[in-house]
């Protein structure tokens, strides 16, 4: 059963737990307004009620069940997976999975509604699902890593590639001209233009000796199949490496089973 609720009503709630945050989620209702902050937690104390999930009955300050139950699973499920994909010029969508061995939910959020449901399935073929989108790639073994590219140079090339009121040579000049090596950036707008479907980040928190652990991983979803971008030692600087559509279930796969098995 999906659980709807405003950004308003989910900030009031994890106040309740003494949170300002959840995994995925940063809540600030009005960052250095305070009188704003406190009328808008108090409308949502008023909506909770109103729904019945707080229930004040004298001195008894009570919330529903299900709704605690919610909240205080994804505040400390000890894993959670978080992806992000943004399409070719096309808004970004994240979902986070909160995962534990015995439950995992999935939390999104938009356009101020946050939904939270249990998931029926494989945590690994939801994680799957929301990285190819409506997408399907067919693997190009033909493929070739492009390695040692600033990290700077890749938005720029992406940002001129959008721009369909720029020629190719256009873009290549505006590329060009900004200092970008003009081998690469050929290579990298034709990449951008041709190839590009989206650009897909998935992040794990994992329990840490104090707190939860972050790690994250880049890939890109193209026609040609899916790349990973590693970076480097000398940060900020990325290698992108193709990867086959089976290396990467093995990856997803590989990481949920971690996240399920240890306890």
């Amino acid at each position: 059963m999906a659980i709807a609720m405003s950004q308003e009503e989910l900030a009031y709630l994890l106040r309740l737990q003494g949170k300002q945050a959840m995994r995925g989620a940063t809540l600030d209702l009005a960052p250095n307004d305070e009188n704003l902050e406190k009328a808008l937690l108090g409308a949502a104390e008023r909506s909770l009620r109103a729904r019945g999930w707080i229930v004040v009955s004298g001195d008894t300050f009570s919330i529903e069940q299900t709704i605690l139950g919610m909240i205080g699973f994804v505040l400390n499920a000890p894993y959670a997976i978080a992806v992000r994909r943004t399409p070719t010029g096309g808004q970004s969508h994240a979902v986070t999975y909160h995962i534990s061995n015995a439950l995992q939910v999935s939390h999104t959020g938009r356009e101020g509604v946050h939904v939270f449901d249990v998931l029926s399935g494989s945590p690994a073929k939801a994680v799957l699902d929301m990285m190819y989108g409506d997408d399907r790639v067919t693997d190009d073994a033909s493929r070739q890593a492009m390695t040692a590219i600033p990290a700077r140079v890749m938005v720029a090339a992406a940002a001129v590639a959008q721009d369909a009121a720029l020629s190719d040579d256009a873009a290549l000049t505006v590329l060009t001209e900004s200092g970008v090596d003009a081998a690469l950036a050929a290579t990298l707008l034709r990449f951008y233009r041709d190839e590009w479907l989206a650009t897909v980040v998935v992040g794990v928190w994992s329990p840490g000796e104090e707190g939860a652990d972050y790690s994250s991983l880049g890939f890109i979803q193209s026609r040609g199949g899916w790349w990973v971008m590693y970076p480097t030692s000398d940060a900020p600087v990325i290698d992108l490496r193709p990867i086959t559509s089976a290396d990467l279930t093995a990856l997803i796969d590989e990481t949920i089973h971690k996240t399920l098995s240890v306890r």
